[in-house]
């Protein structure tokens, strides 16, 4: 959990230093995480920080970072997301003056938790990464955007995300 906010942290200090650099944003948000392996199924919500910027006019570049708000009750037990951090190539497509489609691929790391009567443990993996998601302008340099991400598709387990994220272009 301290790597986690240490991580959190090094993003949004990155955040104030892109300001500097024309074409570069920061994305903070949250996130309803859905997780499935080993029979189980858990629902965590999360903080989610991105930060990015455009390669070209349709083509991003983003390194995002989140971690759990809550833990999940499983029986006896409680299922904690540590961590997901990863880096994306986002392509993008205006719709209109004021929305855009974009899409995500990466790779990423996820580390899971859990403790319970029998003890505690954690597990670590990274995974190729993926999603969709649609960004409406609120003025020039704020937008909010909605999207979906499979973070962790691999082993028989999944971990997904729906987030909304206010997002802040330099």
């Amino acid at each position: 959990m301290k790597m986690t906010k240490i991580a959190l942290a090094a993003v949004l200090a990155m955040g104030a230093t892109a300001a500097n650099a024309a074409g570069t944003y920061v994305e903070l948000g949250y996130a309803a995480t859905h997780g499935e392996g080993g029979g189980l199924s858990v629902n965590i919500g999360a903080i989610r920080a991105n930060i990015g910027a455009s390669i070209t006019e349709n083509m991003d570049a983003e390194f995002m970072a989140m971690t759990g708000l809550s833990s999940a009750n499983v029986g006896a037990g409680q299922v904690n997301l540590d961590h997901s951090w990863g880096f994306f190539l986002k392509p993008k497509a205006k719709l209109n003056e004021s929305t855009e489609a974009f899409a995500r691929l990466g790779y990423v790391n996820t580390q899971i938790s859990a403790t319970g009567p029998g003890g505690s443990g954690w597990a670590r993996d990274n995974s190729l990464s993926y999603g969709l998601g649609v960004q409406f302008a609120a003025s020039k340099t704020t937008s909010v955007t909605l999207d979906w991400t499979r973070l962790y598709d691999k082993d028989g387990g999944l971990l997904d995300a729906a987030s909304i994220n206010a997002k802040f272009d330099f």
